[in-house]
C-alpha cells in the first residue's frame, strides 16, 4: 500500500463525494475502486481500496509519523467521549505536556497495539485489550499534549462513580490499579519513543483516588487434614477420579493451573522419572486458547516422578488417546480454566471448606506443608520459586533433589493422616 501527500486532483470532475458511516471523503472511480482522502496539517493524503470497511477503517486511523502503513484492524472500545468534561482540567497553551502537539492518544493506542503489543503474549494482549475497554475511552480524542494529572483524576472520579452506582460492577471491582498501571506503561512507551520531553501523568495520587474497597484475605493453605477432605470431596463429584488425579499432580509439582492443563506426554520420560515443565496452557479469561513454551517465569522446571505421581499418571496413561497429546483431558480436548474451578470449588464446599476457592490453593497448600515439615529450601525448590542461593538453584542438582525430597515427605504426611482418619 503507498500513501501519497501529493496534491492531484482526479480527473474525473463528475464524481462525488460519499459518507461511509457517517464519515466524508470517499469517492469512487471509474473502475470501481474508493478513493479516501484525508487533510493533515494542509497536507491531502489518499489511498484506494477495494472495500468501503477498508477504505473506512484507514481513513480513521492513518497518520503520517504513527501509523502510516495502517492495516490490522483494532476492536472499536465502544466509548464517545464528552470532552467537555475534560475541558476545565485541559492544560492551557502555555503549559502543554511535551513538545508534539499533533499526536492524539487514539493514534499512540493504535500504533502500541500494532508495534509493541501484537509481540507479546496473548494473555497480555488481553489484559491490554481489556483494560482499554474499560478505561481509555474518555482520551481518545484528545491530544497527549493535553492529558495531565488532572485529567487522570477527571476520568477516574467519573469511573468510580460509575462503578458505585452500579451493584454488579461494585461487587467485582477493589480498585483501578490495573487499568493505571497500563495506561502508565503506555505513557512511558510514548515518552520513550516519540517525545523525550513528555511527563508520565499517571501518579501514585490516582491510586487513592481509584480505590473503592480494600481486597479481602484469601485462605489458601490447607493443612494435611483439609487436603484429604478435599481429594475425598473431588472423588464424589462427576469423573471423581480423574478430578482428583488433576488436583493430586498440582499438589505435587506445586504447579500453576496452566502447567497441569498443559501437561502434554511428551515431556513426561518414565524411563528417567522425570516430569519436564516447559510448556504451559494459555487461558483467556476462563477458555484454554493456545500453548505457550515457558513457565510464567521463563524457566523450565524438573519434576522427580514419585510413586504417587507415577501411579497417577499409570492412571491416565490407561485413558490416553491417540490423537490427544494431553495428559488430563475431556474427549480428547483441553480442559477450560472455568471447567476446573468449578470443580474445585464445588469440592471445596462439599468439604465444608467455604472459605477457600481457586486453583491456585493447590501450590500455596504446598509451599506451606513443605515448609512446616522441611527447610525453606525445599519449599522454593517444590514449586520452582525463585532463590537467593543462584549457585545452588542454577549450578548444581540441589533444586532437583530438594523437590523429590519434598514430595515424598508430603506423600507421608498425606498416607499418615488417611490412616488416622480410617
Amino acid at each position: 500500500m503507498r500513501n501519497k501527500n501529493i496534491k492531484i486532483e482526479p480527473s474525473d470532475d463528475t464524481r462525488k463525494n460519499f459518507q461511509i458511516k457517517k464519515l466524508k471523503g470517499f469517492r469512487r472511480n471509474a473502475n470501481g475502486k474508493i478513493e479516501a482522502n484525508k487533510m493533515i496539517d494542509g497536507k491531502r493524503y489518499w489511498e484506494l481500496f477495494d472495500h468501503e470497511n477498508d477504505a473506512y477503517y484507514w481513513k480513521k486511523n492513518f497518520h503520517p509519523l504513527l501509523n502510516p502503513n495502517p492495516h490490522r484492524p483494532l476492536p472499536e472500545l465502544g466509548y464517545k467521549p464528552e470532552l467537555l468534561q475534560l475541558k476545565g482540567f485541559l492544560s492551557n497553551g502555555n503549559n502543554l505536556n511535551g513538545k508534539e502537539q499533533r499526536i492524539c492518544f487514539k493514534d499512540v493506542w493504535i500504533t502500541y497495539w500494532n508495534s509493541h503489543l501484537l509481540s507479546k503474549e496473548l494473555h497480555t494482549q488481553h489484559n491490554n485489550k481489556k483494560a482499554a475497554d474499560t478505561f481509555f475511552g474518555p482520551f481518545l480524542n484528545l491530544r497527549m499534549c493535553d492529558i495531565n494529572r488532572g485529567v487522570i483524576s477527571s476520568v477516574l472520579k467519573d469511573k468510580k462513580m460509575e462503578v458505585l452506582q452500579n451493584p454488579l460492577k461494585s461487587s467485582q471491582r477493589y480498585s483501578f490499579n490495573n487499568e493505571l498501571k497500563k495506561l502508565s506503561t503506555l505513557f512511558n512507551w510514548y515518552k520513550k519513543n516519540f517525545d523525550q520531553s513528555y511527563e508520565n501523568p499517571v501518579c501514585s495520587l490516582h491510586l487513592g483516588e481509584g480505590f473503592i474497597r480494600k481486597i479481602p484475605n484469601k485462605k489458601r493453605k490447607l493443612n494435611a487434614e483439609q487436603v484429604i477432605a478435599f481429594f475425598n470431596a473431588l472423588e464424589k463429584g462427576h469423573h471423581g477420579a480423574f478430578w482428583r488425579d488433576f488436583a493430586e499432580t498440582q499438589l505435587y509439582i506445586a504447579g500453576r493451573v496452566q502447567e497441569v492443563g498443559g501437561l502434554l506426554w511428551r515431556n513426561v520420560n518414565f524411563h528417567r522419572m522425570e516430569i519436564e515443565i516447559c510448556e504451559v496452557a494459555v487461558y483467556i479469561g476462563k477458555y484454554f486458547t493456545a500453548m505457550k513454551d515457558g513457565t510464567k517465569t521463563g524457566e523450565t522446571r524438573i519434576i522427580k516422578i514419585s510413586a504417587m505421581l507415577n501411579e497417577i499418571l499409570l492412571r491416565r496413561y490407561n485413558d490416553k488417546q491417540a490423537e490427544c497429546p494431553f495428559v488430563f483431558h475431556m474427549n480428547g480436548k483441553p480442559m477450560s480454566r472455568q471447567l476446573i474451578e468449578q470443580h474445585y470449588n464445588n469440592a471445596f464446599m462439599r468439604a465444608g471448606l467455604e472459605q477457600f476457592r481457586g486453583t491456585h490453593t493447590m501450590r500455596h497448600t504446598m509451599a506451606n506443608l513443605v515448609r512446616e515439615h522441611l527447610s525453606l529450601d525445599h519449599a522454593k525448590a517444590a514449586g520452582g520459586w525463585k532463590s537467593s542461593r543462584v549457585v545452588e538453584n542454577i549450578y548444581t542438582n540441589t533444586p532437583t533433589r530438594l523437590s523429590s525430597e519434598s514430595v515424598n515427605c508430603i506423600e507421608t504426611v498425606l498416607s499418615e493422616q488417611r490412616k488416622e482418619l480410617t
